[in-house]
Formats: structure tokens, sequence, C-alpha cells
């Protein structure tokens, strides 16, 4: 592992499998588990022999847990309240979608580069 001249982390490894994680997080945004199983069964098959598709599978796989998590949370509130959160909750989730579609393309960018890449408001779960 060398650094970059900023100083990030570069990983060796193929970063167009890494960059393409990040993407396939698009899907979730017409079609939900399907680009979360494409994702995970990508990033299984391959996180062993490589590290940069490692790091970047994990954070992917991380926000989606996020977003899902933050879904919940959002039906639930709506759900006890009375519709009274759905106010709030539609709001979110477009925020949500936003941060998917910069973050992935930010990851792609950051896959590409060899750099680590971590998306805003998501948990480190893996």
């Amino acid at each position: 592992m060398s650094t970059s001249p900023e100083n990030k982390p570069v990983l060796a490894g193929d970063s167009r499998l890494a960059g393409v994680l990040h993407l396939l997080g698009l899907i979730n945004l017409f079609a939900w588990p399907v680009g979360l199983i494409i994702q995970l069964v990508m990033w299984l098959t391959a996180e062993k022999d490589d590290k940069l598709v490692d790091a970047h599978g994990r954070s992917a796989m991380n926000f989606n847990i996020s977003v899902l998590i933050y879904s919940l949370v959002g039906v639930v509130l709506t759900f006890l309240t009375a519709g009274i959160f759905i106010f709030a909750f539609i709001p979110l989730l477009l925020v949500l979608m936003v941060i998917q579609i910069v973050g992935a393309i930010g990851g792609s960018a950051a896959a590409k580069r060899g750099e680590d890449y971590r998306y805003p408001l998501s948990f480190n779960f893996l």
C-alpha cells in the first residue's frame, strides 16, 4: 500500500470491479433488493483476493445497511405518530437518494484512483 500525493492510502486491486460495486447501488433506487443482492454476491466472491474490492464493497454494503435502518426507523416512526412523521420521512428519503447517487459516483471515482471511500451518514457495520 502506497500513498497518493494527497497522502490518501492507495490500495492495489481491480479498480473496475470496485467502482462497479458502488454503481450497482444505483439499482437500489428503482429495484431495491436487486442492487443489494448483486453487490453482496460480487463483494463476497472477490473480497478475499482483492483488498481494493474488499474495502469498497464493505463501504457500499455499510451504506446500504444504513439506508435500510434509516428507512425502517422512518416507517416505524410514521406508524407510531399516525402518519405525522411522513412529512419528515419523505425529505429524508430524498436526501438519502441524492447521497446514493453522489456517493456511487464519488465511490466509483475513488476506486478508479485506488483510494478508500466512505459514504456520508453511513455506519460501519462490516
